[in-house]
């Protein structure tokens, strides 16, 4: 099979799943039902639903004829893996990276990872301040089988991860946008991708909010569902990996139930909040990578030095 064309590398919580969604149903282009396999980030081994072979992996694009295939896997902006093991898999790659305000993000995925349940203090910044000793293994839930996803800080440093793909990809390569332009005008920051990746535009004009914060309704059920503690983990990992390269139509079935049980359990709701002093003491700590992002990009983000009052 041809090699992948274009990869959308995060950072999450900042519009990739809506990015994602849109350009599934555009007429040139595939991205396979399983959003994230996560191939090229070895040092997040464990992520959930990560492919772990090449042949698991080529095997999401087998038997489809479009103009280009894409992966969304959000994991691959932090990871100091993926950018070069990409460029040996495909040197010709298109990297699409959006990126949102560090703090946002960070209260944002804090949400998403306790809705997942790889996080287990409510508090997002408790969560902030245990990363040290949770980077030693302490303080590790027990349904988190990665623990390199409560890192918050690498996740949060654009500047630092932009590089690396920077260094490692010609710049005509990357594709970077923001947001806040994403959230303001969808179209416009859909159509910069189209073409960027060498697709036609199919004039969509219908941009509809995507992977907006949830709760759930019942989190014991859910987290049998999402995240099984204990040995049941490692087994569940195995499971949506044989689904996410399955073309049963059973297995399919089964899939869209499990998924359809999760939605139905789910209701929508606000990520926690931080005060203005915890928000603007996480600002500090990664001020310098707003800067270095700023020098790498051209854009402005002075606004981004302080929190909205």
């Amino acid at each position: 099979m041809s090699k992948v064309d274009f990869f959308i590398a995060g950072a999450p919580k900042s519009g990739t799943t809506a990015l994602y969604t849109y350009l599934s149903t555009h007429p040139d282009i595939f991205l396979p039902a399983h959003k994230e396999p996560s191939f090229f980030a070895d040092d997040y081994p464990n992520i959930g639903g990560r492919l772990k072979s090449l042949n698991a992996y080529e095997k999401l694009y087998l038997n489809n004829s479009k103009k280009v295939t894409g992966d969304s896997s959000s994991c691959y902006l932090a990871s100091d893996a993926a950018p070069s093991a990409i460029y040996r898999y495909n040197p010709d790659a298109k990297i699409i990276i959006l990126l949102r305000h560090p703090v946002d993000l960070f209260i944002s995925e804090h949400s998403q990872l306790l809705y997942s349940f790889y996080e287990d203090i409510e508090d997002p910044f408790q969560a902030w301040q245990m990363q040290e000793k949770r980077s030693s293994g302490q303080h590790i839930p027990a349904s988190c089988r990665e623990p390199m996803v409560l890192q918050y800080r690498k996740v949060c440093a654009h500047g630092t991860n932009l590089k690396k793909y920077r260094n490692i990809f010609p710049q005509t390569s990357i594709l970077v946008r923001f947001f806040e332009d994403f959230i303001e005008c969808p179209g416009a920051v859909y159509r910069d991708v189209l073409k960027f990746i060498g697709v036609p535009d199919d004039h969509r004009t219908d941009f509809p909010k995507v992977n907006e914060a949830k709760f759930h309704k019942r989190g014991g059920i859910a987290r049998w569902l999402i995240s099984p503690p204990g040995i049941f983990g490692p087994f569940h990992a195995k499971l949506r990996r044989y689904i996410a390269t399955s073309n049963s139509p059973l297995i399919r079935s089964i899939e869209n139930t499990a998924r359809k049980l999760t939605a139905y359990n789910s209701q929508k709701g606000l990520s926690r909040s931080l005060s203005d002093n915890e928000y603007d003491t996480i600002l500090k700590e990664i001020n310098n990578e707003i800067r270095l992002l700023s020098s790498l990009t051209g854009k402005e983000l002075s606004h981004w030095m302080k929190r909205a009052r």
